[in-house]
């Protein structure tokens, strides 16, 4: 577990900086561009996310899974190294040239051309190797240095509507370097080996296993912002993308564990370890619970003094949308950590492919069936419904076939807790102006309340975590 735990502070350390530039960048962005300027980033860069994903190929879970079990032997993990980077090149590049053809039919060819560095990037992703391998340190340094020489470039450049271009150029040029950074470390963990077409493509089949669900989580996570593209306005995929923003900063902090997870259940799954998946599974839950509660109390209750001074005047419909998609901060990182811990170290693929499937006809469905009359609710609804399918889906498989069990006791704890804090950052703050000293007090009396019940109570996860690392 030691090993787990340290990996863990790599893998959390650059999700903190991921988690804490947005708090900067956010506004930043959203009074230079405003909701027109975000909604059409964000409507470009979800059509681009459609050759992203047939370029991965699921390469990016079953890549980890590959690696993890292939740690025997160098020239064991250089050949499947090689194999899996041919296999990757291929059908990279024969989906790069049919996003070019498509490119040029477009309006607005220029902002496809830019964002085309990041369909780039799928070329060079080797992230799936050092995950494999554990090494989270390499992927934690390149990450953040990026992340912030990007921060810095946005603080500089990014004033108004007409850095809209620089700003398409900031964000894809920063995620192509960040998977060619990570070639200057690579050839300290392999060396070259030939491979055979034939050993590279042998690897379709079970990608393409991964890959059915990856198709059917972009349908109901990413077609949201297509839609209200199609069928709306670029200002309303403004609101809805900076709606989720908040609650995907926090969601990327928490399942910044499960990454680290992931390659150590696949070795356990492969030793047969049962006790030990259990075990870790037990830990992580709750863990995770612990978190995640009151980070979605929390968002609900400071929002409302929060919006104003972080988004600016033009997003006050966020006061209303963000505290309906904060659910989302406990339900998507519970229905990830199900996939990335147990159905994916165990290879129950069908059932993760079912549950993702399911998300994205329910999500596909309301998109279709409510966008064109509600707009932005009809969006909001389709994502809840389908993150909560999906989640429950997984959970019912991992209950019913496996020995895990949910600490009730325990949970409700937490939800006490959560509740009881949200009712005093409320009743305290309430009077108070919109501003940043607001926002932070609400944080810090929230954090103390909940610390301090759940102490009381007995569960206070941090003591668990605190004497495994001392062991």
């Amino acid at each position: 577990m030691r090993k787990v735990f340290k990996n863990s502070i790599y893998q959390i350390s650059y999700q903190v900086i991921i988690m804490i530039l947005p708090v900067i960048t956010i506004p930043i962005v959203s009074r230079a561009l405003g909701p027109s300027g975000i909604g059409f980033f964000s409507f470009v860069n979800s059509i681009v996310q459609y050759f992203v994903l047939f370029a991965g190929l699921g390469l990016a879970t079953y890549g980890i899974r590959e690696i993890a079990t292939s740690r025997g032997s160098k020239e064991q993990l250089s050949r499947k190294f090689w194999e899996l980077q041919i296999f990757n090149a291929i059908v990279a590049l024969v989906v790069i040239c049919v996003y070019f053809i498509f490119a040029f039919f477009m309006d607005n060819v220029l902002y496809y051309l830019i964002v085309s560095m990041i369909l780039f990037g799928t070329l060079f992703d080797i992230t799936w190797f050092f995950s494999g391998i554990e090494d989270f340190k390499k992927i934690t340094l390149v990450g953040g240095i990026i992340k912030i020489a990007a921060f810095i470039a946005i603080v500089l450049f990014i004033h108004d509507k007409g850095d809209l271009v620089l700003y398409f150029v900031i964000q894809s040029l920063a995620n192509l370097l960040m998977q060619l950074s990570l070639w200057l470390f690579v050839f300290k963990k392999i060396h070259f080996v030939r491979i055979k077409l034939k050993d590279a493509m042998q690897h379709f089949k079970p990608a393409l296993a991964f890959f059915v669900g990856r198709i059917s989580i972009t349908l109901y996570t990413n077609m949201n912002r297509t839609i209200l593209g199609i069928l709306a306005t670029t200002a309303i995929v403004g609101f809805y993308t900076q709606s989720l923003a908040l609650t995907g900063i926090f969601v990327t902090l928490i399942t910044a564990f499960d990454t680290v997870l992931l390659p150590r259940m696949s070795k356990m799954a492969q030793e047969n370890s049962g006790a030990g998946m259990h075990k870790v599974l037990e830990k992580t839950f709750h863990f995770q619970l612990f978190l995640t509660i009151p980070l979605c109390a929390g968002l609900m209750v400071i929002n409302e003094k929060m919006v104003p001074w972080f988004f600016g005047e033009e997003f006050q419909l966020l006061q209303i949308t963000v505290p309906v998609l904060a659910p989302l901060i406990i339900i998507i990182p519970l229905g990830i950590s199900v996939f990335r811990q147990y159905l994916a170290p165990l290879d129950k693929i069908k059932a993760f492919n079912y549950s993702v499937i399911v998300g994205a006809v329910i999500g596909l469905g309301f998109n279709l069936l409510l966008i064109p009359f509600i707009g932005i609710w009809g969006a909001i609804i389709a994502t809840l419904a389908a993150e909560v399918s999906v989640c429950l889906i997984r959970l019912h498989v991992m209950l019913k076939e496996s020995e895990f069990k949910f600490n009730i006791k325990k949970i409700l704890c937490f939800l006490f807790s959560a509740a009881v804090m949200y009712a005093v950052v409320w009743i305290s703050t309430r009077g108070m102006d919109s501003s940043v000293l607001t926002t932070v007090m609400q944080v810090l009396i929230g954090a103390v309340v909940y610390f301090v019940l759940v102490t009381i109570l007995r569960v206070n996860v941090v003591f668990d975590i605190s004497r495994e690392l001392r062991k």
